[in-house]
């Protein structure tokens, strides 16, 4: 159901139907986005500490977890 067939809505029972859809809808996008940004970090691993994220901006790197953990800026 799109948005602009809210208006076209009659009862509380096909507007929480809308509702929950759309919670629905919303819940998936955010997982998706979710499994994209672990994708990235994936493809974007730091091999070394020079290539962490803290060589960027001037700081350090260090591991916020044990072995495999990724590297992130001190800052």
């Amino acid at each position: 159901m799109k948005a602009e067939q809210l208006e076209d809505l009659d009862t509380s029972g096909e507007v929480l139907d809308f509702l929950r859809t759309q919670q629905a809808e919303a819940l998936l996008v955010e997982a998706a986005a979710m499994v994209a940004a672990v994708k990235y970090c994936g493809i974007n691993t730091p091999t070394t500490d020079t290539d962490a994220a803290g060589h960027w901006f001037g700081d350090r790197s260090c591991a916020l977890a044990g072995e495999g953990a990724p590297q992130v800026s001190e800052s």
